[in-house]
C-alpha cells in the first residue's frame, strides 16, 4: 500500500482492534470475518466481538469493503485497510504538532538511525528532491 492523502478523518486504534488491523495489513488481499479470524493467532478478543471490531474499524475510516467473496454458501464482505500502518502510525504521531514540533520529531527519529537507515533516508531524500 503506498502513502496516500488522508481526505477522512480517521479515529485512533484500541488494542483489540490494532489486533485485527495487524492481520489486514500484513495480508497480500481482502479478508472477509472468517479470514481475518483464521489469521488471528495471538487475538486477546473473543469470536463474538468481531463483527463489533469490524464496524468500529468502519466507523473509524481504517478498513473498507473491498466486495464479496464465496464462503460456502453464502457471500461475505471482504475488506482492506483504508490505510497502511505506517500512514497511520505518522497521522497519530503528528496529530496536533505545528511544523516546527513536526521538525523537531523528524530530527528525534533521524538521530536514532543507524547507518544504514541513514542511507535509505538519504536515498528517499534525494529522490523526493529531484521529484
Amino acid at each position: 500500500m503506498t502513502s496516500m492523502a488522508i481526505t477522512k478523518p480517521i479515529g485512533k486504534l484500541t488494542k483489540k482492534e490494532t489486533e485485527m488491523m495487524e492481520v489486514l495489513w500484513n495480508s497480500k488481499i481482502s479478508l472477509t470475518a472468517s479470514e481475518i479470524l483464521e489469521n488471528s493467532n495471538n487475538r486477546t478478543w473473543k469470536t463474538k466481538s468481531l463483527h463489533l471490531m469490524i464496524n468500529s474499524l468502519l466507523q473509524k475510516n481504517l478498513i473498507v469493503v473491498d466486495g464479496f467473496k464465496r464462503m460456502e454458501k453464502v457471500y461475505a464482505r471482504s475488506f482492506i485497510p483504508a490505510i497502511s500502518q505506517t500512514d497511520y502510525i505518522w497521522t497519530h504521531l503528528t496529530s496536533g504538532l505545528d511544523k516546527k514540533k513536526r521538525r523537531n520529531l523528524i530530527e528525534e527519529i533521524i538521530k536514532n538511525f543507524d547507518q544504514e537507515e541513514l542511507s535509505v533516508a538519504k536515498q528517499i531524500i534525494d529522490k523526493c528532491i529531484i521529484q
